[in-house]
């Protein structure tokens, strides 16, 4: 018989649902999920937010005419520099406290932040070469909160089964969100003033808490004070850390990820005065630039899952360095062919770091 799940809002038959962990009803096809929809959609904006002011703070330090490298490395520290520090306090959060609140606090506080940025900017540009960056820690802060409570929300929303496939699909509409916001954000830098840029940021953030808004959370098992308590103490915390600690297998694996990251960062930060110095660019086209090696990202994350074990580790890492080895070293004589080279080099970087 047909029937009315009063927590998903879905109207189905048994054979046209799952179960999530929770029990509740939720549809075969997850493009017909409301919850996750709107929960894709809230990651979506708020991704877009994360990369949309980016080159409207270049700009406001007038990074082509200056250390525009110096300059979008502090930029990426600051920004980076939460996650690192406090994703695994937000992760003990998420697994406490109300996520969709949590999430929605964190849109409105990065809302707030970007709509005064360009005060908060004045504000902190005493502090030494990164003051004017400064406010962006904030938004880290807050960014750190939200990707991990993010996470630890999806599995309540989705059957098991669908777990992995609604992955995939959040993580690749970030990096399009990235793509989006590093092109739409360079034109804003080159066409407007960066405050457009800063107050259209906020916009995006108050778009993502009203999709978190509209999103029915289910009713999760009562716990008693005592559990509580329980849940609200730091030793699991520290068990985590212990476990890590105790497992050389798994210190090595993160060891070599953030070595990958970190060269990647290094690479990315050199877009922009690659752009500049080579073919005298501007803002819209680091912006550009940024994007393609974000397709890469995509087209690397493709040929993985294609060809999963058939493509050894080490001979996709070396192709992928191969190239962009190669792009610093090609001096080709058109203009146009310089350009179009460097757009391959940031889309073989993106492939690699995959």
């Amino acid at each position: 018989m047909p029937g009315v799940d009063s927590q998903s809002g879905h109207v189905s038959t048994d054979r046209e649902t799952l179960r999530t962990p929770l029990g509740v009803a939720v549809p075969v096809s997850i493009l017909r999920n409301r919850n996750f929809i709107l929960l894709w959609l809230a990651y979506f904006i708020s991704a877009l937010g994360d990369h949309l002011s980016d080159m409207a703070i270049l700009k406001s330090q007038g990074a082509l005419e200056s250390e525009i490298t110096r300059l979008e490395a502090g930029r990426t520290f600051v920004m980076f520099v939460p996650f690192f520090v406090l994703v695994p306090f937000a992760g003990w959060l998420a697994d406490r406290l109300p996520r969709r609140g949590l999430m929605i606090v964190a849109d409105l506080a990065r809302m707030v932040v970007m709509f005064s940025f360009a005060y908060l900017m004045t504000l902190a540009a005493g502090f030494g070469r990164l003051g004017p960056v400064l406010p962006l820690a904030i938004i880290g802060t807050f960014a750190a909160l939200f990707s991990p409570t993010r996470s630890a929300l999806l599995p309540n929303l989705v059957a098991r089964e669908q777990l992995i496939r609604a992955n995939g699909m959040i993580s690749g509409l970030g990096v399009m969100a990235t793509m989006v916001a590093t092109v739409v954000g360079g034109y804003l830098a080159d066409h407007y003033e960066a405050k457009v840029a800063f107050r259209l940021d906020a916009v995006t953030y108050l778009a993502s808490a009203l999709c978190l808004v509209f999103i029915i959370i289910p009713k999760k098992p009562e716990t008693t004070a005592q559990d509580r308590k329980k849940r609200m103490a730091l030793s699991d915390l520290a068990n985590g850390f212990r476990y890590v600690a105790a497992h050389r297998r798994l210190i090595e694996l993160l060891t070599i990820g953030a070595l990958i990251w970190l060269c990647g960062t290094i690479v990315k930060c050199t877009v922009p005065a690659v752009v500049r110095d080579a073919y005298q660019g501007t803002y819209q086209q680091i912006g550009l630039f940024q994007a393609v090696m974000g397709l890469g990202f995509v087209v690397g994350a493709v040929t993985v899952a294609l060809l999963g074990n058939a493509l050894r580790s080490e001979i996709a890492i070396s192709i992928g360095l191969f190239g962009a080895g190669y792009g610093p070293d090609d001096k080709p004589q058109s203009h146009h062919c310089l350009k179009q080279t460097n757009l391959l080099i940031s889309a073989l970087i993106g492939v690699t770091n995959n």
